[in-house]
């Protein structure tokens, strides 16, 4: 189950690209990286969810082709696209949740950051892959979630991350201006993490290796204390998904090897679950 108010992130491929796990792991290192910046350059706090795959029956000719939206074409086809996945619409004003949509398809316009959605096409992709990840693409996607925070290409000083400073964001920052817009506008209020929510700055020794078989599973809390329950990321950082009270369940979509922490009300590690292919729900009783 993904949490409301949270950042879902999407790698769509045309029926004439294959799919590589590489891709799909640089993607995520690009977002965590992104959340990590924000996180610890700006005080500001998003939700973030692994990568999804959407492979289209569409070749890549079409996302570029269809349309009458010019240049943005690429990207607007993949962004409708995973609209329609999720039950939703352009036009919806009461998202639940924020979209990354990536696409392996070119296009003349290379990155649209709006306020539900961040669309990239195929120089992102790439760019993923790339040495310059943590430095240019990291940047790219941080100024992109910015716009969706509700700041415009604004800034004092060009190495404003929302100017020109997207372009290496290690020599980059976000000013105290913008950073105040973004926590006194209203309407970020739903997407911005309390404090209470942060999950602790730790690094585990497990991490997630790839996302290749993907699977729901449900984690039900059998005992009569809090629980939370913690995704292990792909560098091995822990990001909280659950807080469950006696009884509670939770579901989400994951990957055989990706391993999830259980932790006490009080973040003291407790359990390691792998999920298994035949298995539906963890009973948490520790």
């Amino acid at each position: 189950m993904l949490q409301d108010y949270s950042y879902r992130v999407f790698w769509v491929i045309p029926s004439d690209v294959q799919h590589s796990i590489t891709t799909e792991e640089n993607i995520n290192k690009v977002i965590h990286r992104s959340w990590e910046w924000l996180k610890e350059a700006a005080g500001i706090e998003i939700r973030t969810n692994p990568v999804e795959v959407l492979r289209s029956k569409k070749p890549r000719s079409w996302f570029i082709k269809h349309g009458k939206d010019g240049k943005w074409n690429t990207i607007h086809n993949a962004v409708r696209l995973v609209f329609q996945e999720s039950g939703t619409y352009w036009g919806e004003q009461n998202h639940k949740y924020r979209y990354i949509v990536y696409v392996s398809a070119e296009g003349i316009g290379a990155a649209n950051g709006q306020p539900n959605f961040v669309g990239l096409g195929l120089m992102d992709v790439v760019g993923a892959n790339s040495p310059q990840w943590d430095e240019r693409w990291v940047g790219g996607m941080v100024h992109e979630i910015g716009h969706t925070l509700g700041l415009n290409h604004e800034g004092d000083d060009p190495k404003d991350v929302m100017r020109y400073g997207y372009t290496n964001i290690k020599i980059s920052y976000l000013s105290k201006s913008n950073i105040e817009k973004v926590k006194n506008n209203l309407k970020n209020s739903k997407w911005l993490v309390n404090c209470s929510e942060v999950a602790p700055k730790l690094k585990a020794r497990l991490y997630s290796i790839e996302s290749k078989t993907q699977l729901r599973i449900g984690f039900y809390n059998h005992t009569h204390q809090i629980r939370k329950l913690y995704w292990i990321d792909f560098d091995g950082y822990l990001v909280l998904y659950a807080t469950l009270k006696p009884s509670d369940e939770f579901s989400v979509k994951t990957f055989l090897t990706h391993p999830w922490l259980v932790t006490d009300e009080y973040d003291q590690p407790l359990d390691i679950h792998y999920p298994k292919l035949k298995e539906k729900t963890i009973e948490i009783v520790y």
